[in-house]
């Protein structure tokens, strides 16, 4: 209880010092009002989505042959290369 009442009383001296510095203090000089930014929209380059041209399915079917599978990772050629075969040296990999 002690503890309590010389907390408040020196909490009560420390008060009106902080108060009067706040009033003392030079008034500071009122910055001028400033201009809004303009406004710019985030649609302002908005292009407007469009159903792409169909294509008639045998050209994109002889398109993906020349490519050599769908998006390129069809290709049956391809073999594994030693690179491949030498990951299993990270720790989660190992067994």
């Amino acid at each position: 209880m002690v503890r309590i009442v010389v907390c408040v009383l020196a909490g009560a001296t420390l008060v009106p010092p902080a108060l009067a510095a706040d009033a003392t203090a030079a008034p500071e000089a009122v910055p001028a009002p400033r201009t809004p930014p303009a406004y710019v929209s985030a649609f302002t380059d908005y292009r407007a989505w469009r159903e792409p041209a169909l294509v008639p399915w045998r050209r994109a079917n002889e398109e993906v042959g020349r490519l050599g599978g769908h998006a390129g990772h069809l290709r049956g050629d391809a073999a594994p290369t030693a690179k491949d075969e030498a990951r299993s040296d990270r720790p989660a990999e190992k067994r």
